[in-house]
């Protein structure tokens, strides 16, 4: 026996599905949300909540216990941290009182040095006019003279400080001297490379010419070193043994360079005088300082 075929259902409404479900629920499923509609101050998901129930958000990490707190925090003051804190402590201290005494030695020799630069910038700007001869025999490798130079140009420059006027903690003096005469001589082929790297140390300008044998091996070399002396002095501080070091090139009879040591008490307008007379050539002063 066939069935009757049975009438379908109404549609079914959501508030008519349960009749208890939160007002606020059926509100959301039956208004779609789309990404297109979303702002800065709506929600993505809608709020759950009805109306006039508060949100409680629990946390569950429970409360540190009584004399726990910051345990790891707290410093040590026994123990190996406690010994190794008081040494790097200690240790510290003396770091910080070995920078200041630096300073103030530092301080101490740029002033100093600042009276080298004032007095070398005056003498080399009145030579710089005068031109004055320099009545000097310069002894080259032991056994040639170069004499009857002219003073030509010279040039003194400094570094200071930061932000602090009247000190120095370097002056730099160049000055060339030039003559009228070359020197030239002839040595033994074997020693000309010697000569040729004591000659460049000393910054002399050279021509070599080699006089060689039948067989092409360099018999003689002939110098002819021209006219001409660049000499220099290189001042610096030295806060660490607390005093000026100095460096100079041709600055005496001998040519070649030298270095020593001064101290800042004993940078004197005496000094630099001896130093004035010296870079003339004038007769007495042979050595600085």
């Amino acid at each position: 026996m066939p069935l009757d075929h049975e009438t379908p259902p109404p549609a079914l409404h959501l508030e008519d599905a349960d009749p208890n479900l939160d007002a606020s629920v059926a509100r959301a499923l039956k208004e779609p949300i789309s990404l297109w509609d979303m702002d800065a101050h709506r929600p993505l998901y809608p709020d759950l909540f009805p109306e006039g129930v508060a949100r409680q958000i629990t946390n569950n990490v429970p409360p540190p216990r009584s004399g726990q707190e910051n345990v790891w925090l707290q410093p040590e003051t026994n123990g190996l941290l406690g010994e190794l804190r008081r040494e790097a402590d200690y240790i510290r201290a003396q770091q910080a009182e070995a920078q200041q005494e630096t300073a103030r030695m530092a301080l101490e020799l740029a002033r100093s040095l600042y009276q080298v630069f004032t007095y070398l910038h005056d003498m080399v700007r009145q030579l710089n006019v005068i031109q004055p001869c320099i009545p000097r025999r310069h002894l080259l490798l032991d056994r040639y003279f170069l004499e009857n130079f002219t003073w030509q140009h010279g040039f003194v420059d400094y570094h200071s400080l930061a932000q602090m006027e009247e000190t120095a903690i370097s002056v730099s003096l160049a000055y060339r001297l030039t003559g009228e005469t070359p020197l030239a001589f002839e040595r033994d082929g074997s020693v000309a490379e010697r000569l040729r790297k004591e000659l460049f140390d000393m910054r002399m300008e050279i021509n070599m010419e080699e006089i060689r044998l039948d067989n092409h091996f360099v018999e003689r070399v002939r110098f002819v070193v021209q006219p001409k002396i660049s000499a220099s002095m290189f001042w610096q501080i030295d806060p660490k043994v607390g005093c000026i070091r100095v460096q100079t090139q041709n600055l005496e009879s001998r040519l070649g360079r030298r270095e020593f040591l001064i101290a800042p008490e004993t940078v004197t307008p005496e000094l630099l005088d001896r130093l004035g007379y010296l870079i003339l050539g004038l007769p007495k002063i042979h050595t600085w300082p």
